[in-house]
């Protein structure tokens, strides 16, 4: 993967497409820029998409020090100057789209729209596990290697979904967006748990003229629905698209939706 060398960390990115829309992508916690595959495989004909890992993460390293969800929001723009680009589409989910919004609050004129998938408008709210989320998380502590990696299926997606899936498309999914020592708690899960911990939200009105879309799975374990919700009262303007069987891995699970929605949404504000 190319880098974008920052005094303090080379950020790893990746670009495909050649023409339409610039749109750049941003992974959640623990999770690898290649996570966004579906979304990469079906947009890249008719946009121009970067994807990367955030600092600390993948190939994007040395971790040094702490980490904030605003210093996170500034890589986003460092690789748009990087690489010459003034404006682009954000499209973050999970803690992704907490750092989207970062960067939209710090540098609103280089965002020509954003994309909130699976978010909050604050990380502090979902840096404790609900119950749910609890449960699935001590399963991810115990037993086999590969149990482990098969209870880390159920943050992405609900029961439902997981009957339909054998043990090997839950394995490959997981081990291709998580990073290799996932289960593990490295130092950057860590990290980026603390990032949103510290994460107060901070001031809307930089985003209530930037074109918003906000995607929730409503059975979502990780970031309630509620807190998708209250994004939306923030930014009236928003649109919201709910989908009433996906949980926290919704642009996993209901891939031609999603990317239909967020093709639709960068189209009109073009």
């Amino acid at each position: 993967m190319p880098t974008c060398s920052l005094p303090d960390v080379s950020l790893a990115y990746e670009q495909a497409g050649e023409r339409g829309p610039v749109v750049l992508l941003v992974q959640g916690t623990g999770c690898l820029g290649r996570g966004w595959q579906p979304q990469i495989d079906d947009l890249r004909a008719d946009h121009r998409l970067i994807w990367f890992d955030n600092r600390g993460i993948g190939g994007s390293q040395p971790l040094r020090g702490k980490v904030s969800v605003d210093q996170m929001g500034d890589d986003c723009i460092h690789l748009l100057d990087h690489l010459g680009i003034d404006r682009a589409h954000l499209v973050g989910h999970s803690l992704g789209g907490m750092i989207v919004q970062a960067a939209a609050r710090r540098h609103a004129k280089r965002v020509s729209s954003l994309s909130l998938l699976s978010t909050s408008p604050r990380g502090r709210d979902v840096a404790i596990p609900g119950l749910a989320n609890l449960r699935v998380s001590l399963r991810m502590l115990f037993g086999s290697e590969r149990s482990r990696w098969l209870a880390a299926a159920g943050l992405c997606f609900p029961p439902a979904h997981l009957a339909t899936l054998s043990d090997e498309e839950k394995l490959r999914t997981v081990q291709h967006i998580f990073c290799p020592d996932f289960l593990q708690q490295p130092a950057i899960v860590r990290q980026q748990i603390a990032a949103m911990w510290h994460d107060r939200g901070g001031d809307m009105a930089p985003l209530r003229d930037i074109p918003t879309l906000i995607l929730t799975g409503q059975k979502d374990i990780v970031v309630p629905t509620r807190l998708s919700e209250e994004l939306h009262r923030l930014l009236p303007a928003s649109r919201i698209e709910r989908f009433a069987d996906a949980g926290h891995g919704l642009p996993l699970h209901l891939v031609e939706p999603v990317n239909r929605a967020l093709r639709q949404h960068i189209a009109a504000v073009r």
